[in-house]
């Protein structure tokens, strides 16, 4: 009811004046509970040609409410520009380091065999210069690296900045944003997307319960479910702790989906989620 009541203000409102920039900010924010995401992005570009600020204000707060997307793109930050670097070049540092240790090692036959001055060179000299040319040639970081990659962190502060923020890269952001979640597919989105119904409350009152991100400092984040109660809190588990760890965001929101689905039918009701994608919301009458 309260969606479709918001929805008949939009219409309303459009029919009035179709360059209302209230009126767009409103029915994009109503595209993004229906999590059509070009929808929402193209409301909220047709509303910064009528008020840049009002149109500003709500691409911020889309963004900052996916930040850990916007994380993700190289582009926007500094940490997945790194690892898209380090990914980039793992396998010809790899292959220099397999080549330096086998001459190593057949330099050491050579010199066992009396070719002294073969085999040192292949022992000593050769592995050398590959590691050498693997250090000059593709360096973990540099000093113009680590300048780039801070650069594009303060992009990305800067666009979740209302009072600095351009519109127009505003916008461009939120394309790429819109562009990763829709790629993440409706599977892997939340499952508490929707309200549940009313229900009265029960004699004892409601336990809830929310899944929670834990951030790990060589494995990554995972995903538990953290559960309160009137006789207080507790983790509960049996949801895949042992499959918690992740290694990317579609994995990720795939787990998470799975652990919502499993709680929906041990009998938890869904409810509004956090401002994270992760924080789903549910509960059911305490036991």
């Amino acid at each position: 009811p309260a969606a479709a009541s918001a929805r008949d203000r939009v219409e309303r409102a459009l029919l009035l004046r179709p360059a209302y920039a209230d009126a767009l900010v409103l029915k994009g924010n109503l595209q993004l509970t229906a999590q059509d995401w070009s929808g929402a992005i193209t409301a909220f570009r047709r509303a910064a040609d009528s008020d840049a600020a009002t149109a500003r204000r709500a691409l911020v707060e889309f963004l900052a409410r996916h930040e850990p997307v916007l994380k993700a793109v190289p582009a926007y930050s500094g940490s997945a520009a790194r690892a898209e670097r380090g990914a980039a070049i793992a396998s010809p540092r790899k292959l220099l380091r397999s080549v330096a240790f086998w001459s190593f090692l057949v330099g050491l036959v050579f010199v066992l065999a009396g070719a002294q001055t073969l085999g040192w060179t292949l022992a000593v000299a050769a592995p050398l210069a590959l590691m050498l040319y693997r250090a000059r040639r593709w360096p973990p970081e540099t000093a113009a690296l680590r300048a780039e990659w801070e650069s594009r962190d303060a992009e990305r502060r800067q666009l979740l900045s209302s009072q600095r923020a351009n519109v127009a890269e505003l916008l461009a952001a939120a394309g790429i944003v819109a562009d990763r979640l829709r790629q993440n597919g409706s599977a892997e989105a939340a499952p508490a997307a929707q309200p549940a119904a009313p229900r009265r409350a029960p004699a004892r009152g409601w336990e809830t319960c929310q899944i929670v991100e834990r951030r790990g400092r060589i494995h990554g984040p995972s995903y538990e479910v953290q559960a309160s109660s009137p006789g207080g809190d507790r983790k509960l588990t049996g949801y895949g702790e042992r499959q918690m760890w992740v290694k990317d965001s579609a994995q990720a929101r795939r787990h998470v989906a799975k652990i919502g689905q499993h709680l929906i039918a041990e009998g938890w009701d869904p409810l509004p989620g956090g401002a994270d994608w992760w924080n789903l919301r549910f509960r059911r009458p305490a036991r």
